[in-house]
């Protein structure tokens, strides 16, 4: 680092193992050079920094690091990556609406939670879910095919709202409940 404080590999390389190891290296005195992202976002899986940029003036750097020390996948990008980061899931849930209905989605996506849910109790020897099962299921089959996908901002808060309120249910059992189910 002190030998070219302006290389741009260099002065990466003293963020990275700052970020990693989390001690501190001494700043050489003649630092220059422009801000320059830790992550190459073109061949690597990179946090996006368009609104909140996270300049380390130390380093002149922009951390676009996906995660912090303790946890930051190292993700190449591919193409099937990108090919699914721009999956269009709202163009194609329409198109299954209009191939199916919303009716079958909703009696299949009902039918499908139950048995799953039947076959996770059973695997966990838990007896007495069926009323649970069933009203989870109602859940889903509310929210499947008749609205906006659950993905998408009011339509998710909502769905949650619900899904809290089945395990807050009364049968339930007390010791199961999260620790945050009397704040509610």
């Amino acid at each position: 680092m002190n030998n070219k404080p302006t290389s741009q590999y260099a002065r990466r390389a003293a963020f990275l193992y700052e970020f990693l190891t989390g001690e501190d290296l001494v700043q050489p005195p003649d630092l220059r050079g422009s801000y320059i992202p830790v992550l190459d976002s073109d061949r690597n899986l990179a946090a996006s920094v368009v609104e909140n940029e996270i300049r380390i003036s130390k380093w002149k750097v922009i951390n676009n690091m996906p995660g912090t020390r303790f946890f930051c996948p190292a993700i190449p990008l591919s193409k099937r990556l990108v090919e699914a980061f721009n999956y269009n899931i709202s163009r194609h849930y329409d198109e299954i609406i209009e191939e199916f209905g919303a009716e079958l989605l909703s009696r299949s996506a009902s039918w499908l939670t139950t048995r799953e849910s039947r076959a996770s109790f059973d695997i966990e020897k838990e007896s007495g879910a069926t009323n649970r099962i069933q009203r989870f299921a109602q859940v889903i089959a509310t929210w499947t095919g008749y609205n906006v996908p659950p993905s998408l901002g009011a339509a998710l808060q909502t769905l949650t709202r619900q899904r809290v309120a089945f395990y807050l249910s009364s049968d339930w059992p007390v010791f199961r409940k999260p620790f945050w189910a009397t704040q509610l």
